[in-house]
């Protein structure tokens, strides 16, 4: 079936051939195959396609047939049967046809839902799709109860407000600056010589494999030959001091992620190289690493915090979102940078992934660590005074 017998799927009628109806499965299959090549306009399924499954479902073509030609998910196709017996069209919205394109222009709804979030809880609008939009029906005006939005259409809602990334943390950090300059001033009384930089990273195939290889200027050669999928997932918690020495290092190859128990274990090994905190002493008398500072990951829990108070060691918990405050978020990014390196001209280092951490933390130098903790410390002192949040 070409472009000009696509008036047989006529909308009014949901008429179908008799030949279609007879024999409905090889037809349909051939019909679709032909017709595919309309399915993708900007990621949607053109009108053709929606009403020819609607009509398919008429004239009683089984639901898995029409799944299976079409390519369409029975769910989608339910949708589809349902916005034609309410509107008798295929669009939940006949006057703009779902087109992300210009729905992000005129519904206003979904513009006073993402504004309204932004304001009350900047950081919803970086979880998953499904998360967001329960975030925007809970939000006290009641308004948006009933909200429905796609995905790529609240994408592209989000790119015309120019909510990127850096800006709703932005957002979030204004919302919560008395806290982060608390922080600030508590971090500029300590001093960088006692703290102790603790934090876990995650790396598998995405982190260690060069996404593109050598080549002449302007020339990409894209690194195939060895499948992400297939490089195991390594977990690494690193604790690094002011002066430069990695305190501890442990990293295990694990499917699941770290848990509250792995979490003491290595305290319980980092705490014997720390210093000696002497409560009542002057901070600038005290010795060095003698503070722990970690972020409020799940894993940091009350249990953890029980384990420090009872083993004398005081410690620092950074303010939510707040990687910019934690030295040792720059060196992870050095850290991946010498793995790829690695692994880019060895590539059995792949084979033991634990040490291939141990092999990267090597390479990298004091003068790198202590670099991060002077930048930290130059981003407290703005911090603090003020001048960014």
């Amino acid at each position: 079936m070409g472009a000009p017998h696509l008036s047989l799927w006529r909308r009014s009628q949901l008429w179908l051939p008799d030949k279609l109806v007879r024999n409905a499965v090889p037809v349909v299959r051939a019909a679709c195959t032909q017709l595919t090549w309309l399915v993708a306009v900007d990621g949607m399924y053109v009108p053709a396609l929606r009403y020819a499954a609607v009509a398919m479902v008429h004239h009683h073509v089984p639901r898995d047939v029409i799944t299976a030609t079409i390519g369409v998910r029975s769910a989608q196709l339910e949708r589809w049967l349902n916005y034609w017996r309410r509107s008798g069209s295929v669009w939940r919205v006949p006057e703009r046809q779902n087109r992300h394109e210009d729905s992000c222009w005129e519904d206003d709804t979904l513009l006073r839902a993402i504004i309204a979030l932004a304001q009350d809880h900047p950081l919803a609008l970086l979880r998953e799709h499904t998360t967001m939009l329960s975030a925007m029906r809970a939000l006290p005006s009641g308004e948006f109860a009933a909200l429905r939005a796609s995905r790529s259409t609240v994408d592209r809602m989000l790119r015309r407000l120019g909510f990127t990334r850096k800006v709703i943390i932005r957002l979030y950090r204004a919302a919560n600056q008395e806290r982060r300059r608390e922080h600030a001033v508590l971090r500029q009384m300590v001093g960088n010589g006692c703290i102790v930089s603790v934090d876990e990273t995650h790396t598998d195939g995405h982190d260690v494999l060069r996404r593109y290889g050598r080549s002449l200027r302007h020339e990409r050669v894209d690194l195939l030959d060895i499948s992400p999928r297939h490089v195991q997932r390594v977990s690494t918690t690193m604790a690094v001091s002011s002066d430069g020495r990695i305190i501890g290092l442990h990293s295990v190859t694990c499917e699941r992620a770290l848990t509250s128990n792995d979490w003491r274990l290595f305290l319980g090994r980092v705490i014997q190289k720390m210093g000696l905190y002497t409560p009542g002493v002057p901070w600038d008398l005290q010795a060095p690493a003698c503070v722990l500072l970690f972020d409020n990951a799940p894993i940091h829990d009350a249990a953890g915090d029980a384990f420090l108070e009872n083993n004398g060691i005081p410690f620092i918990r950074l303010p939510p979102n707040s990687p910019d405050l934690q030295p040792i978020e720059g060196f992870f990014n050095d850290l991946k940078v010498v793995i790829r390196n690695l692994v880019y001209f060895n590539p059995r280092f792949l084979e033991d992934g634990v040490r291939l951490q141990a092999v990267a933390a090597s390479f990298i130098s004091r003068s790198q660590v202590v670099g991060q903790f002077l930048r930290v410390e130059r981003k407290l002192a703005r911090v603090a005074a003020g001048q960014c949040f």
